[in-house]
């Protein structure tokens, strides 16, 4: 059986690339976590922000980063969140424009490991 639980936080624009990484390290290295799906509405927080969080998350893990993360972003900056994904080309990162097709995603994803 799949199940998702929810992770909510909220802070300041210059703590969320901490966070971020923070998060994205913590979420990687738990043994049952099979996929991660980030799923943001930008408001205060825009997306491109999210994006270059997860992005530079990912460089600064480097090997160590090995499930994959589906994408969905919506919002404040969400096309030059969008762009920053698309061109940092990253093999473990899917970006899909819905929430559904994000979840689906994310499960299949999960399935297969």
């Amino acid at each position: 059986m799949l199940y998702f639980q929810p992770m909510h936080f909220a802070a300041p624009d210059f703590l969320i690339s901490l966070l971020q990484i923070v998060w994205i390290d913590i979420i990687l290295s738990d043994e049952q976590v099979k996929s991660v799906f980030v799923n943001v509405f930008g408001g205060i927080t825009a997306c491109s922000e999210v994006a270059r969080g997860i992005v530079q998350a990912l460089k600064m893990l480097g090997d160590r980063a090995t499930k994959p993360i589906v994408v969905r972003l919506d919002g404040n900056a969400v096309e030059q969140g969008r762009l920053i994904l698309a061109d940092a080309n990253h093999p473990l990162v899917t970006v899909v424009d819905t929430m559904d097709d994000a979840a689906r995603a994310a499960a299949e994803l999960a399935a297969a490991r």
